[in-house]
């Protein structure tokens, strides 16, 4: 049995699951934390969606890292929130934040550049 403490990048939670082998479903064991936006969440239900919460965020961010070419993966500043994903990108994508954002078709995404 493997164990890991994980603390999301998409939250303030942290949680601890199990597995028995590599390619195995991992397995909800206990949160020692759960953010403000999970609070209503428990048990594998929490796991769950902040599990689907990140994995989301980390394919918005490949395709946007694809879309935009030379964008590095420590540019960009992201927030997760109910209402959706917002992306932050550096100053120099001014010009090319439109074609980008509407390159990406995912509901309730905002994309901008730090000002």
């Amino acid at each position: 049995m493997n164990e890991t403490t994980w603390h999301p990048d998409t939250c303030e939670c942290v949680i601890t699951f199990q597995w028995d082998r590599p390619g195995d479903t991992p397995r909800f064991k206990h949160a020692t934390q759960t953010c403000l936006r999970h609070r209503d969440k428990q048990g594998q239900l929490l796991f769950d969606c902040v599990l689907a919460e990140n994995r989301r965020k980390n394919q918005l961010l490949l395709e946007l890292l694809a879309r935009a070419g030379d964008l590095q993966p420590d540019e960009v500043d992201f927030l997760v929130t109910d209402d959706g994903i917002k992306f932050t990108l550096p100053p120099r994508y001014s010009d090319r934040l439109p074609a980008l954002a509407s390159s990406l078709t995912y509901p309730n995404l905002s994309i901008s550049v730090r000002s």
